[in-house]
């Protein structure tokens, strides 16, 4: 079968956002781990607590002083506290809404249709992935995505452009 360009870019962009999605989803999972482990293992070293020794492991800790900016909120509160007169003014810019145009794109495959491997294949090429390693990729990145299914909605995937 012959494709347009526009189909093979659509079909380019369904693989890489479902490569994307599922390495995403997989790479939440791991943070939502770390971020809880990293945070027991700095109160472990700062009460003293030892990694094994010839482990091979390397924990260690700091701290550091550091002036730190106010962020824009804090600096807002800061003028209204010192400007009361002009502190209004400025709020009342700040609440002024203003007309944005947002763009988007909305992609997906009909009900039964599926990707050729080939076009999930030359995007994981595309991103890096070495060529002896395409193939075991692909089925990992396509297993993941599978499992990840069954907890996603049917349907087009939208997504923000501008």
């Amino acid at each position: 079968m012959t494709y347009t360009k526009l189909t093979l870019e659509t079909m380019d962009l369904i693989a890489y956002s479902n490569i994307k999605s599922s390495l995403d989803s997989f790479a939440k999972r791991a943070d939502r781990v770390v971020k809880p482990l990293a945070s027991s293992t700095y109160e472990r070293l700062t009460k003293g607590q030892n990694i094994s020794e010839n482990s091979g492991i390397i924990a260690d800790y700091r701290f550091e002083d550091k002036d730190k900016a106010r962020t824009l909120t804090e600096g807002i509160k800061e003028f209204k506290a010192r400007f009361p007169e002009y502190g209004s003014k400025l709020q009342d810019i700040i609440d002024e809404t203003r007309k944005t145009k947002k763009r988007y794109v909305n992609f997906g495959l009909e009900q039964g249709f599926e990707l050729p491997n080939e076009i999930y294949i030359d995007a994981l090429r595309k991103i890096g992935i070495q060529e002896s390693r395409l193939k075991s990729t692909y089925n990992s990145v396509m297993a993941m995505s599978d499992v990840l299914a069954k907890k996603k909605k049917e349907g087009l995937t939208e997504l923000l452009i501008k």
